[in-house]
């Protein structure tokens, strides 16, 4: 009884409210709880207006409320009544679509509260019901508004688009996803922390971008800024932050709207960029090889953001040396200062082409200094000077695992540069001059480029992005402010303060088609169309750079990526994209463009100058009469050699660049080239002089050698003429044995015929002493003189004859037959002459002898006749196995001319000592007499073995 009392109470209020609201569009209703019924008790007449049927249609069940709720939202609408009825809630809210009598959508929201009997069970469910399809309707615009404006900020590659509070953290609210693969934060991670964005802002540049930020919400200020992120992998990335304070319609500050654009690749290669001016500008101001090689390392360093480094060039022996390195532990560099030619290291070098690979994983065996340095990523260059490896840049990191992709070119650009510097670095004087003067123009146009970007800064006004969205079959385009200021057509809205605030986000502006192909350059449009074409062809992004025109004439260079969207056929509809202003960018790669055509030039005029300068030399040396033969006294190794030369010794160039002076000398005389070498090294002088050398074949060759050291390109060559004198020595030595069978033969026809003739004609006259007659005492004094005449006769023919006759002198009777000179010479001339030596002294055959004392017997008889002394001393030696002979007189001495060889006895005497491989040394100080001394080496041979 009490329930019905409060059901009908609750009638009668509903009844009394719907006749208050009913000019309202809200609706009252009452409905009673049966499962799957709902009839309404009680209905406001407002609901014809809004659906088009009676309140009678309801209270008479012709028309049920589930009946008329939307099929896609009439299951949820039923569980979720009961899951609040279930619940024992009392009052709840729900939005959903009801159908109207004309078939009409109407979106509504009702306000439900439950009556409920003594018991507690719901009885009832009375609803305000309210009519939001207008509502709706704009919330399904705002979405699809959001939605594309989302689909485009979240395609531009490169650029997050984010919200944030105007609060003291500057709070983000939104942030689209490209935050992820740019700074590695999902947008939930990112909007979870508030000081996220504090936490990754790079400490250097935290203060200065806090009070820009600070600025702009104070005062509203359009945030333009650039500053460092730290990744969540803890790599460094730059940002550049646009960004505007979005207001309502009253003008009040709601939020910061922006966008942040990963700058990180820019800003590589402005450094990069900078790092090479820099690396160019310092090469054109040195002239040593150290310098160039330690800028240059230091460029490459930089570039690469690599920790250490070095450089290698290629000797004459075809290996590797060390010769500059960075960041390398002592004893890292100490074990890889060298390689052969034959190693692994100096093989992949050789091979011509860059490696990047982690240091483990080249191919190449590691020693264990190799293993404790841990290198990680490792970067081998080669250095080319045309077709020829002369070297390697070698960059590395301790920490980094592989060569960063944007400096690869770079390096291997160093790389090329370095090769043409190194090859020429000290003989390029022309060459330093014209870096000299290219230093200052780069100078000049740098600062030139850097006056333009701040005029351009200056002029340029808002952001720097454009964005703009084409319909391509009408060819109509909304776009930014920015974006038509870029193309060079003027704005058609007035630009207000809160307009200006929102024009990077706000497509206010309207152009055709036709207008950008207009102020596109005429040289660059079909290559823009076609590329557009070929994007929408292959549905793959469109990125391209072109230049435009503005009004005034200037050119402009823009830089557009854009994705486009296509309908169900595939075909596309619309192109939404960005445009960026990349003249100062274009301008400067032009500007260094010129710069290195221009040093190339040079390089190449001054090339073919050097390979002029070559030939001239190579047509001179091939040609010369003697044999020339050029060898590094650094290196020790035979870098050329005429065809002279070469038909001399019988081999092909490349065999005698690889000899060594022991594949060309005899054992015995090694020391004694060696000895000559060192004397070169101590710049002594080294007279030229007679050599032995052994052919290809065996033979061996006696060689006049005359030797010039110079030196050429900061080196130490020396210069060999050679000329074969192998058969002038054979004639010599041929004369002075025909000379001495001359000799000989003289002595015995003296000795056999004269001698016996006067013997004979001595024995007669003695028999007719004999003979008895009666004037036997006047024949007798006749006869006796005649005998005593022919007995002188006989003495001074033998004597003669032993002068000129070859004595007995065998390998060990040179020391008799020096003893009886020297008696010989005192008995006949009167003049003191004595012998000192032991007994014997051993010689290698009987001809060295007897050219000993042919030596010693002209040195006596040249005493004899010209220097009026009164005393000889012979002295015969052997220490150490050089034999000595010393023919010494205390007379007047012999004129400096006789002395330097033109006197026939002289010569002869050289001749001799030659002969059997001594040498021949006269000292003669004016008035202290004349020493005659023949030296032969340990182990001497007769000169008739050398040919």
């Amino acid at each position: 009884m009490k329930a019905r009392t409060e059901t009908h109470v609750a009638t009668k209020r509903l009844e009394t409210l719907g006749r208050l609201i009913e000019g309202s569009p809200a609706i009252v209703f009452l409905w009673r709880i049966e499962a799957g019924r709902w009839p309404v008790e009680v209905v406001s007449a407002s609901v014809e207006r809004l659906l088009g049927y009676s309140a009678e249609d309801f209270t008479s069940g012709r028309v049920s409320w589930p009946g008329i709720t939307h099929p896609e939202d009439a299951p949820g609408l039923e569980k979720d009544v009961s899951a609040f009825l279930a619940q024992q809630r009392d009052e709840w809210s729900q939005q959903y679509r009801l159908i109207a009598k004309d078939g009409r959508t109407v979106w509504v929201e009702d306000w439900n509260r439950v009556f409920r009997d003594a018991d507690g069970k719901a009885t009832h469910i009375q609803a305000l019901v309210l009519d939001i399809t207008v509502r709706k309707r704009s919330e399904e615009a705002l979405r699809g508004s959001e939605a594309r404006f989302r689909l485009l900020v979240e395609q531009l590659p490169d650029t997050v688009t984010y919200m944030a509070a105007l609060d003291e953290r500057s709070t983000t609210t939104y942030i689209s996803p490209q935050i992820e693969p740019i700074l590695g934060y999902t947008p939930d991670e990112y909007t979870a922390d508030p000081d996220l964005w504090l936490k990754r802002l790079h400490p250097d540049d935290r203060d200065r971008v806090l009070a820009e930020v600070a600025e702009c919400h104070r005062i509203g200020k359009a945030l333009n800024t650039e500053y460092r992120m730290i990744r969540k992998d803890g790599r460094t990335i730059w940002f550049l932050d646009v960004a505007n304070v979005v207001r309502d319609a009253d003008g009040r500050p709601l939020c910061l709207l922006g966008v942040n654009t990963d700058i990180t690749a820019r800003k590589q290669a402005e450094d990069v960029l900078q790092a090479q001016r820099n690396l160019f500008v310092g090469l054109c101001s040195v002239h040593d090889l150290p310098t160039t090689l330690r800028l240059s390392l230091a460029a490459a360093l930089r570039i690469s953001g690599m920790d250490c480094g070095a450089i290698y060039l290629t000797e004459d022996s075809g290996g590797v040396r060390l010769a500059h390195s960075v960041g390398l532990s002592e004893a890292f560099a100490e074990a890889v200062n060298h390689y052969p030619s034959e190693a692994a290291n100096t093989r992949l070098v050789m091979a011509g082409a860059p490696v990047y690979a982690r240091h483990p994983d080249v191919n190449v065996p590691l020693s264990g200094a190799e293993r404790r340095e841990a290198l990680r990523a490792l970067a081998v260059i080669p250095l080319r000077h045309g077709e020829q490896v002369i070297g390697c840049l070698n960059v590395a990191s301790h920490t980094l695992e592989d060569v960063p992709l944007h400096s690869r070119v770079s390096l291997e650009t160093i790389a090329s540069g370095l090769g043409l510097l190194i090859s020429r670095a000290q003989a390029d004087e022309a060459l330093r001059q014209a870096s000299e003067t290219l230093e200052q123009r780069v100078t000049e146009r740098t600062a030139a480029l850097r006056e333009s970007e701040r005029r351009l800064a200056l002029a340029a006004s808002g952001t720097r992005i454009g964005i703009f969205d084409r319909n391509i079959a009408t060819g109509e385009t909304m776009a930014t402010e920015q974006h038509v200021r870029l193309l060079g057509l003027r704005p058609t809205t007035t630009t207000t303060t809160t307009t200006t605030t929102t024009t990077t986000t706000t497509l206010s502006e309207c152009y055709h088609y036709r207008e950008w192909a207009e102020c596109v350059h005429p040289e660059d449009l079909q290559r823009a169309k076609q590329e557009m074409d070929r994007c929408m062809a292959e549905r793959a992004p469109f990125e391209s750079e072109y230049r435009v025109v503005w009004p005034d004439g200037s050119e402009h260079w823009v830089s557009v990526r854009g994705v486009f969207q296509y309908d169900d056929k595939s075909a596309p509809t619309r192109l939404l994209g960005i445009m960026m202003d990349v003249t100062a960018r274009k301008r400067t790669e032009e500007a260094l463009t010129h710069l290195n055509a221009e040093l190339e030039r040079r390089v190449e005029e001054r090339t073919a100058a050097l390979a002029e300068s070559e030939t001239r030399f190579h047509t001179i040396f091939d040609t010369a009469a003697d044999g020339l033969i050029l060898r590094s006294l650094k290196r020790g190794r035979f870098t050329l050699a005429n065809d002279a030369a070469l038909r001399m010794l019988g081999y092909t160039l490349e065999e005698f660049t690889s000899l060594r002076i022991e594949d060309l000398h005899l054992p015995e005389d090694i020391p004694f080239i060696r000895g000559e070498i060192a004397k070169f090294s101590r710049r002594q002088m080294v007279p030229g002089g007679d050599v032995r050398f052994k052919r290809k074949d065996g033979n061996l060759i006696l060689v006049e050698l005359h030797p010039t050291t110079f030196r050429l390109g900061g080196k130490d060559y020396v210069l060999l003429a050679i000329r074969d004198i192998t058969e002038r020595k054979r004639l010599e030595a041929a004369v002075l044995k025909a000379t001495e069978d001359e000799r000989q033969r003289i002595g015995r026809e003296l000795h056999d015929g004269l001698g016996q003739t006067i013997t004979g004609i001595s024995y007669l006259i003695e028999a007719l002493h004999r003979e008895p007659n009666g004037r036997r005492d006047r024949v007798s004094a006749d006869t006796r003189r005649l005998v005593e005449l022919a007995g002188r006769a006989t003495r001074e023919v033998h004597e003669l004859a032993r002068g000129m006759s070859s004595l007995n002198v065998n390998r060990h009777g040179i020391v008799v037959a020096l003893q009886e000179l020297a008696a010989n010479t005192q008995a006949i001339y009167g003049v003191r002459c004595r012998f000192v030596g032991p007994a014997p002294v051993p010689l290698p055959d009987e001809n060295v002898s007897r050219q000993l004392f042919r030596i010693a017997q002209e040195a006596v008889n040249n005493a004899v006749r010209h220097s009026k002394g009164k005393a000889i001393r012979i002295t015969l030696s052997r220490r150490r196995g050089r034999v000595t002979l010393t023919v010494r007189d205390d007379g007047k001495g012999i004129r400096a001319t006789a002395r330097e060889g033109t006197g026939m006895g002289l010569r002869i005497m050289q001749y001799r000592a030659e002969a059997i491989g001594g040498k021949l040394e006269i000292d003669s100080p004016r008035g202290k007499g004349t020493a005659v001394t023949c030296v032969l080496p340990p182990d001497v041979r007769p000169a008739r073995r050398q040919t």
